[in-house]
C-alpha cells in the first residue's frame, strides 16, 4: 500500500461508502490486539448483557416496553427485537434527527413490533411508567442537559424499570485522533468538523457515570469493553485513517468550505506525523474502550 493517497483514491474511497467501512473494519481486525470478550464492537459486547437484564428483570416481564431515546440508525433496537429470546411487546426508538429515524427504518422495516417517534429526550411525548426498559447508549453527551435527560426517561419508567447506557470509558482522545483534529484547525477547517461541541461539565463517562445517575437510579452495575489497537506499518494506519476518522463529522468531499486539495493535504500531514511516532516508538498503540451501565429507577 502507499502510504498516501492520490486524489483519485480519496475519491473513490468518499464515494463508495460501503465498500469504505468494509475496509475499515478489515484494517481494525488486522491491528487488534486485544478484545474483551473477543466482542468485535462495543455494541456487540453490550447486546447479550442487555438481552440478559431484560429476560430476568420482573419490571419488564411487567412492562415488556423499550424506549431506545437517540436511537440513531437503530442498530440496538434491531437486535433486540430480532432477538426471540427477549419477550418485547412494543420497541420505541426516538430521535430528533429525521434523518437517523429513515435509516431506522430500514432496520426495522420487517419487525411489527418497532415504533418511531421523532422528538427530543428533554420533551418524551410519553406518559408516566410506561416503560419497563430505556436505553439512552451514546447520546446523552449531546443533550446539553444530562441531568434533566435521565431525569426525563426516570418519569416515563415504571418501578424498578431498567436503564441501560453505553458510553466512552474515557474523554481521551487517540493521539491519531488528536493529530487529526489539530491538523485540522492548523488546514482552516470550518470549526464545526473538529470542534468538541459537548460542554466539559455536559459529559457521562465511566469515571462520573454513578454522580449522574445517583438522583433517580439504584443499583447501578459497569461492565467494562476494551479494544487495544497496534499499528507497525504506518501505510496501513494511513488506510485506516482514510477510511474511518478523516471524513467523521463532516460530508467529506461533498464540503463546499473544504477543497480536494485541502483534504489531501490532512491527509499528507496527519500521516507523515504518525509515521515519525512509529519510527520513534516501534508501533503505535492505543485502546478504544465503552462502558455499558445497567441501572434500576428509584
Amino acid at each position: 500500500m502507499d502510504k498516501f493517497l492520490s486524489g483519485e483514491e480519496l475519491s473513490w474511497l468518499w464515494g463508495h461508502p460501503r465498500e469504505r467501512q468494509d475496509r475499515h473494519l478489515s484494517l481494525r481486525e488486522a491491528a487488534t490486539t486485544f478484545l474483551t470478550d473477543a466482542a468485535p464492537s462495543a455494541e456487540e459486547f453490550a447486546l447479550p448483557r442487555i438481552a440478559a437484564a431484560l429476560q430476568s428483570s420482573a419490571a419488564f416481564e411487567r412492562h415488556p416496553v423499550l424506549l431506545d431515546a437517540g436511537c440513531g440508525p437503530g442498530h440496538y433496537l434491531a437486535a433486540l427485537l430480532g432477538n426471540q429470546a427477549v419477550a418485547i411487546r412494543l420497541a420505541v426508538g426516538l430521535d430528533r434527527n429525521r434523518a437517523a429515524l429513515h435509516r431506522t427504518r430500514e432496520w426495522l422495516k420487517n419487525q411489527k413490533a418497532g415504533q418511531l417517534v421523532q422528538g427530543s429526550i428533554l420533551k418524551l411525548p410519553f406518559g408516566p411508567a410506561v416503560f419497563g426498559a430505556a436505553m439512552c447508549n451514546r447520546m446523552l453527551n449531546q443533550t446539553g442537559d444530562i441531568a434533566g435527560s435521565l431525569a426525563a426517561v426516570a418519569a416515563t419508567l415504571a418501578a424498578d424499570g431498567l436503564l441501560f447506557i453505553v458510553t466512552a470509558d474515557t474523554d481521551e482522545p487517540s493521539p491519531l485522533r488528536e493529530a487529526h483534529e489539530r491538523i485540522q484547525a492548523e488546514l482552516g477547517f470550518p470549526a464545526r468538523i473538529y470542534r468538541h461541541t459537548t460542554r466539559p461539565d455536559q459529559r457521562f463517562n465511566l469515571a462520573n457515570g454513578p454522580e449522574w445517575l445517583a438522583a433517580g437510579y439504584k443499583d447501578v452495575q459497569v461492565a467494562l469493553y476494551e479494544r487495544r489497537l497496534r499499528f507497525t506499518d504506518p501505510a496501513q494506519l494511513g488506510q485506516y485513517y482514510a477510511s474511518g476518522l478523516l471524513f467523521q463529522k463532516s460530508s467529506g468531499l461533498d464540503e463546499p468550505e473544504v477543497s480536494e486539495a485541502r483534504w489531501l493535504d490532512l491527509y499528507a500531514r496527519v500521516t507523515a506525523e504518525m509515521a515519525l511516532v512509529i519510527q520513534a516508538r516501534g508501533s503505535l498503540s492505543y485502546h478504544e474502550g465503552a462502558a455499558l451501565f445497567i441501572a434500576r429507577r428509584k
